[in-house]
This record gives structure tokens, C-alpha cells and sequence, in this order.
């Protein structure tokens, strides 16, 4: 491979891989747009374990706020159906207080990160 064929193709996989990328931030809300939500979040974070109470906060991790929905991660099924079940009206009415901007919370399972 010519050394110009080389250069071409290296641009396109750094396009493809910047691409992705950002599609993959903007999910997660880091992307520019979302400043505000992201302080918000930051916010939030530092009373999450206070709001939610235990033991649901060793086993829920704030994932993200986007357009008013805040984005709850659970580390396991039976979490995520009792928060669903039982939890989501409550801690809405509770968060809702003291953060009037977030309209909906919602669950979701994934891999929780306790310090």
C-alpha cells in the first residue's frame, strides 16, 4: 500500500472512530449541548444517597439528566422492578421539591460504582 492510500484510509477510520465517539457522548449527555444538565447532575449526585435513602442507594447510581428525565442506574433485576414498582412515584414527588426541573425518573440496569 502506497503511502498516500495509507494516509487516506487512516483519515477515514479518524472520522469513523470520531463519529462514534460522538454519538456515544452525546447519549451519555457530555456533549456540549448539555452543560447545564451536567451541573444539575453534579448537583444532584452530592444528596443522591440522602434523597433515595438505603439501602437503595448502595444499590442505584445517578447515569444522567436529559430533557427533564433523570436516568437511574440498578444493579440488579429485583431493583429495578421494586424502584419501578414501588419507588419511582415517591422519589419523583421527593426529587421534584427540591429539583422542579426533572419531570421523570427512569431505571435502568447496569453496572452500579460505589466509592
Amino acid at each position: 500500500m502506497n503511502s498516500l492510500a495509507f494516509e487516506k484510509k487512516r483519515a477515514h477510520e479518524s472520522e469513523s472512530i470520531r463519529f462514534i465517539l460522538e454519538r456515544l457522548f452525546r447519549k451519555m449527555g457530555l456533549d456540549e449541548e448539555s452543560e447545564p444538565e451536567r451541573e444539575k447532575l453534579f448537583q444532584l449526585q452530592k444528596e443522591w444517597d440522602h434523597l433515595i435513602g438505603e439501602p437503595a442507594c448502595l444499590h442505584t447510581q445517578l447515569f444522567s439528566l436529559r430533557k427533564n428525565r433523570l436516568t437511574v442506574l440498578v444493579d440488579s433485576s429485583v431493583w429495578f422492578q421494586e424502584l419501578n414498582q414501588y419507588g419511582k412515584q415517591p422519589l419523583l414527588d421527593a426529587l421534584s421539591k427540591k429539583y422542579s426541573f426533572i419531570k421523570e425518573v427512569r431505571f435502568k440496569i447496569g453496572n452500579v460504582k460505589k466509592s
